[in-house]
């Protein structure tokens, strides 16, 4: 049978690594497979699927640029054990972020409830920060093993932390 997962597959959570007071600076996260509707997909057991994240960031209070985040995935009902699903590769080619968070992870990173490494990056020492706009992330690789639930929904969803 296939899984339909509706943006995907668990609860992400990521904070933005700079130190505010007053007001917020404002970031959202936008996650796409690159393939159909931007937020769902069907994948089988067995297989895996790739998505792309995507950080929009507007300055605000006493954060004038972004030069780095930090992110983890973690399951949403933790409950529900042991959960079916790793990260098998984070890819950053592309994005401006290269100055890995922790660099040389292992894989697969299980979901135990959550990878239990800093998947984010930081901009590289010889490029100045930014300021607003939406900036590519990383393309991150789950994999669905074949165990994995013949029936159900999954979502993959952001939960924002930190400052």
């Amino acid at each position: 049978m296939k899984k339909h997962l509706g943006a995907a597959v668990v609860a992400l959570s990521f904070y933005v690594c700079c130190c505010y007071s007053g007001k917020r600076a404002d970031r959202a996260l936008y996650i796409y497979d690159n393939n159909g509707t931007p937020n769902a997909g069907t994948y089988t057991p067995g297989s895996s699927f790739t998505f792309n994240i995507s950080l929009a960031f507007t300055p605000g209070g006493s954060i004038a640029n972004l030069d780095g985040l930090s992110y983890w995935f973690q399951q949403a009902n933790p409950s529900i054990a042991p959960f079916p699903f790793s990260i098998t590769l984070r890819d950053v080619t592309g994005s401006m972020f290269t100055d890995l968070q922790t660099a040389g992870l292992t894989y697969p990173q299980a979901l135990n409830p959550s990878n239990p490494k800093d998947l984010g990056a930081l901009l590289p020492g010889n490029v100045s920060a930014v300021g607003a706009g939406t900036y590519f992330i990383a393309a991150i690789t789950i994999s669905i093993p074949l165990n994995a639930p013949t029936s159900g929904t999954f979502t993959l969803s952001n939960t924002i932390a930190g400052g």
